[in-house]
C-alpha cells in the first residue's frame, strides 16, 4: 500500500518491479517520471492507480509497442563469428545469456539438457546473430566508401562532367569491379553529388583557404564584374594572388563571386568585404582591375581606408596591374637588343604544319619536343618559351647538320621570320 503523509502519496520504490518506465522525480516524492513518453506526472492524489491510468494512454502504449517491434541494442552488437565473440567478453557474455535462457525453457519442457541440445542451440544462437550483424552492417558507412565517393566527387567537378553521368559511372563500377566492396557500397546519385560538392567539398576548400590567408603577410586581390543573363545581377568573382609556403610558389586561388544590382564604387568595396569574410583589408597590397573609372574609385576608397598608421601603402602600378607587368617584360626583352622574340617565333614557325621538317627533326635528333609559340600579349609567359628555346637548341643544330645543303635550312629561317614581320 502507498504510504500516507498528511493525506498525500508519495512515489514508492517497489513500484519499479511493475512498472519499470516509472521513475521518482528529485525533488518532487509526489510526482512520477515516464522514461518511455519523459513526461511526468501527479501521483499526489491518486498514487499507484495514476501510474497505471498513465500506462494505458494512447502515447504510452505506442511507445510501448514501437520498443517490442525494435530489436535491443545488444543484439546489433553480437558478433557474427564464435571466434571474435570470445574475444569480447561483452558479446560472450551476450551470447551466453541466450545459450541460457534457451537451455532453461527446454528443461522447463522436459527436455534433456544433453549436449545434442546444447549444440543445436548454439547453432541456433549462431545463425541469428550473423544474420543480425549482417542485418547491421548496411547501416554502417565505411571510411574507405566515403572517402572514393569525395574523391570520385572531386573528379567530376575538375573535369566539369554533369552529374547524371558521374552517377551512372558509379553504376557502372558495380559490373567493372563486381568483387570490390568499395564499388560495391558507393551510393551517388545526381542529388547527393550535388550536395556533398556545395555542402561537403566546397566549406572544406573554402576554411582551408582562408587558413592559408590568415597566415599570409600579404596578398593580391583580383575582381571583375560582368552581366549575369540567369540571375539578372552583375556578378562579381574575386581571386587571391599569394605566395604558398608550402610550394613555396605565387599561387592564384578563386575565392568567391558576389551579386550586385548597381556598381558604384561604394557597393563594390561593400561586396568586397563581404567577400573576404573575416580577411584583413590591410593585407591586401595591390589591386588587380580593369579600366573603368569605376574601378580606380574603388581603389582611392580603399587606399582611405588603409590611411591608419602602420598600415602598408598600396601598390599602384595602374588601373591594369596584369597588363602593366607584362609590357614592363616586354620593355625589358627590347632593351636587351638580343632579339629573343624574333628567333623564338621563326623557330616556331620553321616547324609549324611541315611534317616533313618535323619528321627530319625527330629523326636526327630522335626527340618529339618541339618549339612553343610566342605569345604576343602575356609576355611573362614567353619565359617558357624561351626556356624551351634554350632546350631544344642542340636539337635543331642536329637538324641543321643533317639536312643537306645548310643554306635552305638558314633560308627557311630567313623567310619565317619574313613572313613574321
Amino acid at each position: 500500500m502507498a504510504r500516507k503523509s498528511r493525506g498525500k502519496i508519495s512515489f514508492q520504490s517497489d513500484w519499479k518491479n511493475e512498472f519499470p518506465w516509472a521513475e521518482e522525480v528529485k525533488g518532487d516524492r509526489h510526482s512520477a517520471k515516464c522514461s518511455l513518453c519523459n513526461t511526468t506526472f501527479s501521483i499526489l492524489s491518486m498514487g499507484r492507480t495514476a501510474v497505471v491510468s498513465h500506462s494505458k494512454g494512447a502515447k504510452h502504449v505506442s511507445k510501448c509497442k514501437s520498443i517490442q517491434k525494435s530489436a535491443p541494442i545488444n543484439s546489433w552488437a553480437v558478433s557474427a563469428t564464435s571466434s571474435s565473440s570470445a574475444g569480447n567478453p561483452e558479446e560472450l557474455t551476450s551470447v551466453s545469456g541466450v545459450l541460457s535462457s534457451k537451455l532453461c525453457e527446454s528443461s522447463t519442457l522436459g527436455v534433456s539438457t544433453s549436449s545434442n541440445v546444447s549444440s543445436n542451440v548454439v547453432s541456433s544462437v549462431t545463425a541469428k546473430t550473423q544474420l543480425v550483424s549482417h542485418r547491421f552492417d548496411k547501416y554502417l558507412q565505411k571510411d574507405e566508401v566515403t572517402s572514393a565517393e569525395a574523391l570520385w566527387c572531386m573528379q567530376n567537378v575538375m573535369n566539369h562532367d554533369s552529374l547524371r553521368g558521374a552517377a551512372s559511372s558509379v553504376c557502372l563500377f558495380r559490373k567493372m569491379f563486381p568483387i570490390d566492396p568499395i564499388a560495391n557500397n558507393m551510393q551517388l546519385q545526381k542529388d547527393k553529388i550535388s550536395y556533398v560538392i556545395v555542402y561537403g567539398l566546397a566549406p572544406y576548400f573554402d576554411t582551408h583557404l582562408k587558413t592559408t590567408l590568415q597566415g599570409c603577410d600579404h596578398f593580391v586581390l583580383s575582381f571583375d564584374e560582368s552581366m549575369n543573363k540567369v540571375a539578372q545581377k552583375q556578378q562579381m568573382d574575386l581571386f587571391l594572388r599569394f605566395w604558398d609556403t608550402k610550394i613555396n610558389q605565387v599561387t592564384s586561388r578563386y575565392l568567391t563571386s558576389v551579386f550586385l544590382f548597381h556598381t558604384t564604387g561604394e557597393y563594390i568595396l561593400d561586396a568586397i568585404k563581404a567577400g573576404l569574410d573575416g580577411l584583413s583589408l590591410n593585407k591586401v597590397i595591390q589591386l588587380s582591375m580593369d579600366g573603368p573609372n569605376v574601378n580606380a574609385k574603388v581603389a582611392r576608397l580603399l587606399k582611405e581606408l588603409r590611411s591608419e598608421p602602420g598600415s602598408p601603402q598600396l601598390l599602384d602600378i595602374g588601373t591594369c596591374g596584369l597588363h602593366t607587368v607584362h609590357n614592363a617584360f616586354k620593355t625589358g626583352i627590347r632593351m636587351t637588343g638580343w632579339e629573343i622574340i624574333e628567333f623564338c617565333r621563326a623557330l616556331y614557325n620553321l616547324f609549324k604544319e611541315a611534317p616533313g621538317r618535323r619528321g627530319d627533326y625527330v629523326k636526327a635528333s630522335n626527340s618529339n619536343v618541339f618549339p612553343l609559340k610566342v605569345c604576343a600579349v602575356r609576355w611573362i609567359e614567353n619565359s617558357k618559351v624561351t626556356q624551351r628555346a634554350r632546350e631544344i637548341l642542340p636539337n635543331v643544330q642536329k637538324y641543321i647538320l643533317s639536312v643537306k645543303g645548310t643554306g635552305r635550312v638558314m633560308q627557311q629561317l630567313f623567310t619565317c621570320e619574313q613572313d613574321v614581320d
